[in-house]
């Protein structure tokens, strides 16, 4: 009997030690996540996404929207007015670049776009990464800013503009190695984006802008690409 009343104690010690270790483990879980938060928040702050007492602004609630890309930097380059000049053909062109991939391939760092306007951009996006990686840095997040700025890529602008002003499918497939259907795969995912910009443009009471992301649309959603047969 004075055994089992031994064992009996030393199996509530244990029991109390796991619960101690266990509340010790979720408090520091916490802790890290609390100051990785609070990190985050200083970013934001810094970029102008949200006021001194935390609440959102205009670049916030548009960045909100933005899913598929990195919501920093396109938003940074937005509000920048990077996009103003380009056409609705070449600024869905140009979003191609705002798909963040830290495992690039650095082989997949090409030229920039072969037109001006698009080059010009192209030049300020890679400034908007190298501002945004420093922010973050200095903001004690852990983050690599060669790596971060080379994460993006304009490898599918002059595809993706070709097909944007009336290129037939056969053209510019001549001007990629890429598959078929990896073009398809891109422009699919591409007009998802612009629904999301729109959606971000309206939010925010930007008609005009939201207008011609509307029209930039038209530009990218028609032919084979988009056609429903592919998919049913």
């Amino acid at each position: 009997r004075e055994a089992k009343l031994k064992d009996a104690r030393e199996r509530q010690k244990l029991l109390e030690k796991t619960r101690i270790l266990k509340a010790k483990y979720h408090k520091s879980g916490m802790q890290e996540f609390k100051v990785e938060i609070s990190k985050r928040m200083r970013v934001l702050h810094r970029l102008g996404f949200v006021d001194e007492n935390g609440v959102i602004q205009s670049k916030g609630k548009f960045a909100c929207e933005l899913e598929s890309v990195d919501e920093l930097v396109t938003t940074e380059l937005i509000f920048g007015g990077a996009l103003t000049e380009l056409t609705p053909a070449q600024l869905v062109a140009f979003l191609t670049c705002c798909y963040s991939e830290m495992e690039r391939k650095m082989e997949a760092l090409q030229n920039p776009p072969s037109q001006p306007k698009l080059a010009s951009a192209w030049q300020q996006l890679t400034v908007v990464a190298r501002r945004v990686a420093k922010v973050q840095k200095d903001a004690g997040l852990e983050i690599d800013e060669a790596k971060y700025v080379n994460s993006f890529s304009q490898q599918e602008v002059d595809v993706t503009l070709a097909w944007c002003e009336g290129n037939s499918f056969e053209d510019v497939m001549s001007l990629t190695n890429n598959f078929e259907g990896s073009i398809i795969r891109n422009f699919r995912r591409l007009s998802e984006l612009l629904d999301q910009v729109f959606a971000a443009a309206k939010g925010i009471g930007d008609e005009k802008f939201a207008k011609k992301i509307s029209e930039a649309g038209k530009h990218l959603r028609r032919g084979i690409v988009f056609a429903a047969s592919l998919y049913t």
